[in-house]
């Protein structure tokens, strides 16, 4: 690989893949909010069992939304980003559950993007170790962008969440509607603070790592 090559390749990565990291976190969560409502009100919450495996199957499908939804943007810059699409499916849940245990609603869904945070960087830092230059800081950029993403998407469940619920007659279009807000704001902040890190790292390759 020539100096022009690696050159020309750096400067691909800036403020457009930014935006469209921005936009897929964004456009994922909101989409896997979206699967969620809608899995769990098809399954009713009579059931507590019934329940608690739609809110399982519903949250591993919305983690592989986001990942996939993530892969489209990133498999561009660096091999094997597909893994993202796993770590997502199995983090939404595990951190879910996770909150839901520690405080219930709305920290459950302030645990799901705590864990996307930082099972999501690992992950993501395995694979990166091995094609950038400082790839342990992605994990800290990763935990820190979630962990204020969540507290964003927390922040408007509480302050928002009663509002947008009165505002529907129908208790399922108001579920929807503010598992959507939870995931439009979680996506953008959390998605603008790991953006502008990745797009960092990705400015750096290592020698030969997208040959």
């Amino acid at each position: 690989m020539t100096t022009t090559t690696v050159h020309t390749k750096r400067t691909r990565v800036g403020w457009g893949f930014w935006l469209q990291w921005v936009g897929a976190s964004t456009g994922g969560l909101t989409l896997a909010m979206l699967s969620l409502a809608v899995i769990d009100s098809v399954a009713g919450q009579e059931n507590s069992l019934g329940d608690g495996l739609a809110h399982i199957v519903g949250l591993a499908l919305a983690g592989a939304v986001v990942g996939i939804v993530q892969w489209l943007v990133l498999r561009r810059q660096i091999r094997r980003a597909a893994w993202g699409v796993l770590a997502n499916s199995v983090a939404l849940p595990v951190g879910f559950f996770g909150g839901y245990l520690l405080g219930g609603p709305p920290v459950d869904f302030f645990g799901g993007f705590v864990v996307l945070g930082i099972l999501g960087g690992i992950t993501y830092w395995l694979v990166l170790r091995q094609q950038v230059y400082r790839a342990g800081w992605w994990v800290l950029a990763s935990s820190l962008g979630w962990v204020v993403g969540g507290g964003a998407a927390f922040v408007v469940a509480v302050t928002m969440g009663d509002a947008v619920g009165r505002s529907f007659a129908n208790e399922t279009l108001a579920f929807v509607a503010i598992l959507s807000l939870l995931g439009v704001a979680g996506g953008l902040v959390g998605g603008a603070i790991t953006g502008a890190a990745l797009t960092r790292l990705l400015q750096h390759p290592l020698p030969g790592a997208r040959e």
